[in-house]
């Protein structure tokens, strides 16, 4: 070695590191340098990896229920590089648990957990369970859906642990309820004590490696010292891995953040992590009552072995022992292996797994949509959703509204999904599915007689081409209720959809109040998106029949709500507001038209505020937000509907609906929220983000 200068002499008879560090350099390797040793080296160069972009999400983070979607967010899309750090620390996980995985291969082939390395051995267990709780800890922090319903899965398993399950679990989660202490909880673990306890388990299992030696297969004649050449191919394994895990993340563009996670839905499809993906499926193997064997006993008895392993091979025969070692990892290995293709094929051919993923990745989209067009609401990531028309809006518009309704043509859908098993696939009769018999491959059309309710009537069939050249079957017809009814299915799929459209019966609401739905309404009242299926709302049928408006007098009629009656002033009398028209010398062209041709029936102002007597509603304030949510909680009110007979009314929803489900609702219905990815429609691309502002404080 060369001499060292006064300085390194100094500290090393200090600290003795300089000197200990001389003694690696020069310890020599049986067999000579290699690949063969690089794993351990490129394990905790990954870990590195893990511990500095760690330290760097950290600067931005915030472990907040409330902003740590938020936070992400903002590392993902406007911090510099932010995507690429968050991708090379998601990546990295999954490069850790592999070299992991190859280390214990290697370890055991090499019968390294032998005297007088058996406590390296134990050393080494513990941190392998240390790593996989740093994977598990860090899949909540982004609380996201996935993070957060895959915790929710971990966590309940961990409950099922006999006698301390329910403990562990109130401590993990800080109670009963998933919230902030569980993201807080989890944080401590993934930042604090999890990567200390590794670190220590690093340092200790370094200095018992320096003690015993690497141990590997001899190679007479050849001997290298780990300095310069073993550290060579280590610094070249973690460059690999290092080049590896930046092409990955390059490709992909960093990883995806799904939509804030929402405590209150059940219907994400959630699943864990692939190198956690052998245990969910284990579980799935075992009933409710025989689970714990999946979940428990099962792992239990493989980390028992494990851990007996040096003791093993002291009572028993070594050759035995190290035969069964390796029985035992490479079998463990390959049955991870086939559970992990189980449990993918499984969801690859589960259409309610399919059709709940398109639904989470639609709002995963919504979500980043919205946060890029105007931030996020200072409240937190969980009212970006909860405040979207689009989202929020729409789901409440299905459960309330759609029965009778229609948005944009479309009423409320109800879809199945059937996976018939090949004895029912084999009991179906095509042949009740009438004249179509003939018009599809006799399998799809078992397919589609077992899916299909026993009240169809099968009107029509056709072929189209999917996205990827697939061919896409579909029949359609009616049932019992003449709700249009359609199946679809796809070749090589082992499932039907079948989706069942409600009749419609009202009116479409898509733009309601808005200037461009009453021109509609004024030109054609008989279409089915305005009165046309409403046989008691008949009179502007009647009206339009002897009107002699023309195009142009209509649009000056739909000016004037658009200028005047829709932009509604809280707390102005519809006396005053009317006299402003009434007594002005030239009132606007389309009031003039209203009061010729509509005021006979439809009232406001001067004419009779409340109504009384008028086979028609007051219209006031028509189109405002605070007309709409009249109408939707006392459609019966006097001022409105209430000259229908009640079963001719619209039910109202006094009570049924916040006053934020309210707002939403009428925002939905008059478009006022950010169009989805591709769609040229709704408000000017220079309003979206005032707007979007407003529906975030919920104005």
């Amino acid at each position: 070695m060369p001499k060292r200068s006064r300085f390194l002499e100094w500290v090393d008879a200090r600290t003795g590191v300089p000197s200990s560090l001389d003694r690696t350099a020069s310890e020599q390797l049986r067999g000579g340098a290699g690949l063969r040793y690089v794993f351990g080296s490129a394990l905790a160069g990954a870990f590195l990896i893990q511990l500095i972009t760690g330290l760097l999400l950290m600067a931005s983070y915030v472990p907040s229920s409330s902003h740590a979607w938020g936070s992400v967010w903002y590392i993902n899309n406007e911090l510099d590089f932010g995507w690429l750090i968050r991708g090379l620390h998601h990546f990295g996980s999954s490069a850790v648990v592999i070299l992991l995985a190859l280390h214990l291969v290697q370890t055991i082939v090499l019968a390294a957990y032998r005297a007088p390395r058996e406590f390296t051995w134990w050393l080494g267990l513990l941190m392998m369970f240390a790593v996989l709780g740093l994977a598990l800890t860090g899949y909540l922090l982004p609380w996201d859906q996935k993070g957060y319903w895959a915790t929710r899965v971990a966590t309940n398993i961990a409950g099922t642990t006999p006698v301390i399950g329910p403990v562990v679990q109130r401590v993990l989660v800080g109670g009963v309820e998933y919230g902030n202490q569980t993201l807080t909880r989890m944080y401590a673990l993934h930042v604090g004590l999890l990567p200390m306890l590794i670190v220590l388990g690093l340092i200790g299992h370094w200095t018992l490696a320096r003690r015993h030696g690497l141990t590997g297969r001899d190679r007479p004649g050849r001997t290298d010292s780990y300095w310069p050449f073993q550290v060579f191919y280590n610094l070249l394994a973690i460059t690999v891995v290092l080049g590896i895990l930046l092409a990955i993340v390059w490709v992909n563009h960093g990883v995806t953040l799904e939509a804030p996670a929402d405590p209150s839905g059940t219907d994400y499809p959630a699943r864990p992590e692939w190198y956690f993906l052998p245990l969910y499926q284990l579980l799935n193997e075992f009933d409710s009552d025989t689970e714990i064997i999946g979940t428990m006993v099962i792992p239990g008895a493989i980390v028992t072995v494990l851990f007996l392993l040096p003791v093993l091979d002291r009572l028993l025969p070594r050759r035995l022992v190290h035969f069964g070692a390796c029985a035992l990892i490479f079998g463990v290995l390959g049955g991870a292996g086939a559970l992990m293709t189980k449990a993918i094929l499984a969801d690859k051919n589960d259409a309610a797994f399919l059709l709940a993923r398109l639904e989470a990745d639609r709002q995963r989209d919504r979500a980043n949509a919205l946060a890029d067009a105007a931030g996020l609401p200072p409240e937190g990531a969980g009212y970006l959703m909860a405040r979207d028309p689009l989202s929020r809006g729409m789901a409440l518009l299905e459960a309330n509204c759609l029965s009778c309704h229609v948005y944009g043509g479309q009423g409320k859908v109800q879809s199945q999904v059937a996976q018939p098993t090949p004895e029912q696939l084999e009991a179906s009769d095509p042949s009740r599915l009438g004249t179509l018999s003939g018009a599809l491959p006799e399998q799809v059309l078992r397919m589609v007689a077992f899916a299909l309710p026993d009240d169809i009537q099968a009107e029509s069939a056709s072929t189209d081409l999917g996205e990827h050249g697939e061919t896409l079957y579909r029949v359609e017809g009616r049932n019992a209720q003449d709700e249009r009814v359609v199946a679809e299915t796809a070749e090589g799929d082992a499932h039907v959809v079948v989706s069942t459209f409600s009749n419609q019966s009202a009116c479409d609401l898509k733009g309601f109040g808005t200037r461009d739905w009453l021109r509609g309404l004024l030109e054609d009242p008989s279409s089915p998106a305005y009165f046309g299926t409403v046989p008691q709302c008949s009179g502007m049928a009647e009206w339009k029949a002897g009107s002699e408006l023309s195009a142009e007098q209509l649009d000056e009629v739909a000016d004037f709500f658009a200028e005047h009656v829709i932009p509604y002033r809280e707390g102005l009398s519809a006396a005053s507001w009317e006299l402003q028209f009434a007594e002005a010398e030239e009132p606007p062209p389309g009031y003039t038209h209203f009061m010729n041709e509509c005021a006979n029936c439809h009232l406001w102002g001067l004419g009779g505020a409340d109504g009384t007597g008028v086979d028609s509603p007051n219209i006031y304030g028509w189109g405002s937000p605070t007309w709409i949510r009249r109408m939707i909680e006392e459609p019966g009110a006097r001022d409105l509907y209430g000259y229908l007979a009640e079963h001719e009314q619209m039910p109202g929803f006094a009570g049924q609906l916040t006053d934020e489900d309210l707002d939403v609702i009428v925002r939905l219905l008059r478009g006022e929220f950010l169009p989805p990815v591709g769609v040229l429609e709704g408000p000017d691309e220079e309003e979206m983000p005032e707007l979007i502002a407003d529906q975030q404080d919920g104005d």
